[in-house]
């Protein structure tokens, strides 16, 4: 699957399946590689990216993954959103050791949703920050319109604005 959301001049932002999965995970790796790492070369990366793609798989059936290409179809951006079930370990608890319900709200009826594998490729001649910012605001986008639709998923969730 892969739908256009938004059409821009340099660049589309679409809505696409799993089969875009292990191409995101990839991409997100990469790039945070690019961005946070001074090593040229990186040993083990392809080990990495297979563990990394698998536990993608086991968020993989209530996910919705957006990706930005440009108008050569090469992955710029990306991001992934899927429905937490509170079961599986979020990357946050397993890299930090930092367990998301020991600091959120919680009732019965309370549904929580994790945005990850975010990345923008910042080597194109289009704003990292104008992109990021249109990558989360369609993701916010699919979840209201969620809202909308299916109101009783998110009955009396709280909410938690500062």
């Amino acid at each position: 699957m892969k739908n256009l959301v938004a059409q821009y001049k340099n660049y589309c932002i679409y809505n696409v399946g799993q089969e875009y999965l292990f191409d995101v995970v990839k991409f997100v790796i990469f790039e945070n590689y690019k961005h946070h790492s001074r090593v040229e070369t990186v040993e083990n990366i392809d080990e990495e990216i297979r563990s990394i793609y698998e536990e993608e798989l086991s968020f993989a059936e209530t996910s919705q993954i957006y990706v930005a290409e440009d108008n050569d179809q090469r992955m710029i951006g990306c991001i992934r959103v899927f429905r937490w079930d509170k079961k599986i370990l979020l990357p946050i608890h397993k890299i930090f050791k930092i367990n998301p319900l020991n600091y959120i709200q919680e009732t019965l009826k309370s549904s929580f949703w994790h945005v990850g594998r975010f990345a923008v490729d910042t080597c194109v001649d289009i704003s990292s920050v104008c992109l990021f910012k249109k990558l989360m605001m369609y993701r916010i986008l699919s979840q209201y319109k969620l809202f909308l639709t299916q109101p009783k998923i998110f009955q009396n969730a709280p909410l938690n604005i500062e």
